[in-house]
């Protein structure tokens, strides 16, 4: 075996033969020659340094505080007819039975009475609580919308006219009135005679948990009915309770809720798949061999988005088949929600061919799909419920900036379809903005990869 000592790099020196100085000013020059090529390198340039900075930019525009101050409406079903004063009895029980007190129970009506009125209401009260909260500016918080009957607003919550229903039950304001009497005659020894100690008070919150509304009014109302007892009367062990409602016909997780936004981001990796292919077939020449078999235009991008198309059937079938095995329960049409996934998918190839319009390399591609797959995922609401941020309003159809996304309205309709149980007839604005906005994408896609990589071809 031979060894060759090659002199003529500095690379092969022995260790210890250059000089330390020597060694730093060859560091300093080398690094000085990377951070040229890196900033004559306007693509890397952007994708490195600009990137995270547009990430922040983007999710700090659709999450950032302050960014929307939305009223949300709540609607209220309350079968609660209140309560007088006078059937709050205390008194104190010993070896021959128990034994009614005047005081200090005539001094507790009166302060409550002061407080709250000649007769108890705290129903009526607990919703103007909540009627009375604002932002900083003054503007409301939550709209109350009564509503005569249960199914009415059941109604309402279902066609997502109002972000959740509050059920006040009958008997509430005996509950709360029978809870605070009996905390406050505790100060003094005493117990509640009449009305017999009721159980905790509840009110209902009924929604639709795959609608980011209601997980934010849930909170909002939570957080004032387990207070507001200590706003009412604030005694120790006086509590109301909230209990949760879904109006989904069957009864499904949060994995469930996630499965259909995982199955339309799925398909947006496609972009970047399509954008490097078609890159790399322009870097090794392949492009100009098939233009010289005289493929047409509308051929070669025909087989494209075939492929592309048959790619994304085969995630979104694993997807699905993976799902099931972890316990997914789908509700709808399959087939319906296979149609959905299938538009969005066209809409994506498109994207795929207008990166690759542009992109000089394959890498550069697949860099820049990625930066239109994550933020699109994200800002669709594939992975959480998204902010609302209302612009305008088109045929009773409020339109947000996500909505110029594609797998936004995809998102929407496929969980609609395959949580709640809907048809293709249920999301006919979801669709119709779907179509357009794939139409347009993948037409945009086709001209521009034709006018800047096939202009020979016709």
């Amino acid at each position: 075996m031979v060894f060759v000592n090659d002199r003529r790099s500095d690379l092969h020196e022995r260790p210890g033969a250059a000089a330390p100085g020597r060694s730093a000013s060859k560091v300093l020059a080398v690094a000085r020659k990377s951070l040229a090529e890196f900033v004559r390198n306007r693509r890397n340039l952007f994708l490195t340094l600009g990137l995270p900075m547009l990430f922040v930019l983007i999710f700090g525009f659709a999450f950032g505080g302050g960014s929307s101050e939305e009223t949300y409406r709540v609607a209220v079903a309350s079968h609660d007819a209140g309560a007088s004063w006078d059937e709050f009895h205390l008194g104190v029980r010993g070896p021959n039975g128990t034994t009614e007190m005047a005081q200090p129970a005539a001094a507790i009506r009166a302060g409550l009475g002061a407080s709250f009125g000649a007769n108890a209401s705290f129903g009526a009260n607990m919703t103007g609580i909540l009627a009375n909260l604002t932002y900083k500016d003054g503007k409301r918080l939550i709209e109350i919308v009564p509503v005569a009957s249960e199914d009415e607003g059941l109604a309402l919550v279902r066609s997502r006219d109002v972000a959740a229903m509050l059920v006040v039950p009958e008997g509430f304001s005996r509950t709360v009135g029978a809870a605070i009497f009996q905390s406050q005659g505790a100060r003094y020894g005493q117990v509640l005679l009449a009305p017999d100690p009721a159980p905790n008070a509840t009110v209902r919150l009924v929604g639709d948990p795959s609608y980011s509304s209601f997980s934010v009014a849930n909170g909002i109302v939570q957080g004032v009915t387990s207070s507001y007892l200590e706003r009412a009367a604030p005694q120790e062990g006086a509590k109301v309770g909230t209990s949760t409602e879904s109006v989904l016909s069957s009864k499904l997780d949060t994995f469930d809720f996630i499965v259909p936004g995982l199955m339309v981001y799925s398909v947006l990796n496609v972009a970047p798949q399509c954008a490097a292919v078609l890159t790399q077939e322009q870097e090794k020449g392949t492009i100009e061999r098939i233009k010289i078999t005289r493929v047409r235009t509308w051929e070669l991008m025909g087989g494209v988005s075939l492929a592309q198309l048959v790619i994304a059937t085969a995630e979104v079938l694993l997807m699905f088949g993976a799902a099931r095995l972890m316990g997914f329960h789908n509700v709808g049409s399959l087939g319906a929600g296979f149609v959905l996934v299938m538009l969005t998918a066209l809409s994506v190839v498109g994207v795929g061919l207008l990166i690759a319009s542009f992109a000089g390399k394959t890498q550069e591609a697949a860099n820049y799909g990625i930066l239109f797959s994550v933020p699109a995922g994200f800002l669709s609401g594939s992975f959480f419920p998204i902010p609302s941020v209302p612009l305008f309003t088109v045929a009773g159809h409020v339109v947000q900036p996500y909505d110029i996304l594609p797998p936004t309205h995809a998102n929407r309709a496929l969980r609609d379809i395959l949580i709640h149980g809907k048809g293709l007839a249920d999301v006919v604005p979801e669709m119709t903005a779907l179509v357009i906005l794939s139409v347009v994408f993948f037409a945009a896609g086709v001209w521009l990869y034709t006018r800047r990589r096939l202009r020979v071809t016709r």
